[in-house]
């Protein structure tokens, strides 16, 4: 088992676009401190465990979704784009966004939507269609996972079908955004725009937001 100063080091190597260098850490050697009584402990496991490839670290994972602490349920839900493989981590992070958990919603469901970029290298590249769908059903979080649908870059088969539910059943508002979204067109931040794109991008929401071409 790593010491409390080896996993923090390791926790801190893992703040950088690159995440940390060498081979995973056992998940082994790093859940055991799930059961320290102090929070900061329990986040650097968590961050180390993000970048594991074990199934065990998935178990991690969910207990840190589970946490008392805020902060903590954070960086779990943060740490958890790895793990979309195992549903259990699809349901709960939807139950994070359902029952508007503090600390975990907005990072679930932006993982859940496929546009999530972590601080510590690891980013969400595809909405998880099933749980967007579900989301949706729900009046609170319905724009919010239209405006996720918008930006994601994948347009799968199934995320093609959640935005034809709104093109369906949505506002006039709703409809168009998704028939523009089925059509090619994306949205984007500003300052993650080519200033050659730009010039000719049309405004979405204010001066930050602009539809690009998806491609």
């Amino acid at each position: 088992m790593l010491t409390v100063d080896q996993l923090r080091e390791r926790a801190r190597k893992t703040v950088g676009l690159g995440g940390p260098d060498g081979p995973p850490v056992p998940a082994a050697e790093v859940l055991p401190h799930l059961d320290s009584g102090d929070r900061n402990v329990r986040v650097a496991a968590l961050r180390v465990l993000a970048f594991s490839d074990e199934p065990a670290a998935a178990d991690g994972i969910l207990r840190g979704l589970d946490d008392p602490v805020k902060r903590v349920r954070e960086v779990a839900a943060k740490s958890s784009i790895r793990f979309l493989g195992d549903q259990r981590v699809i349901d709960r992070l939807r139950r994070a966004v359902e029952d508007d958990e503090t600390g975990s919603c907005r990072p679930a469901l932006e993982i859940l939507g496929g546009v999530y970029h972590a601080p510590y290298g690891l980013m969400a590249v595809e909405p998880v269609a099933e749980a967007m769908a579900a989301l949706a059903a729900i009046p609170a979080h319905r724009q919010q996972v239209l405006a996720s649908l918008l930006r994601a870059r994948a347009l799968t088969d199934d995320v093609a079908a959640v935005l034809r539910d709104f093109v369906r059943d949505g506002s006039k508002e709703e409809a168009v955004a998704a028939t523009r979204r089925l059509c090619g067109l994306r949205i984007e931040r500003r300052e993650l725009i080519d200033e050659d794109i730009l010039r000719t991008a049309e405004p979405a929401r204010g001066h930050l937001w602009y539809w690009i071409r998806a491609d």
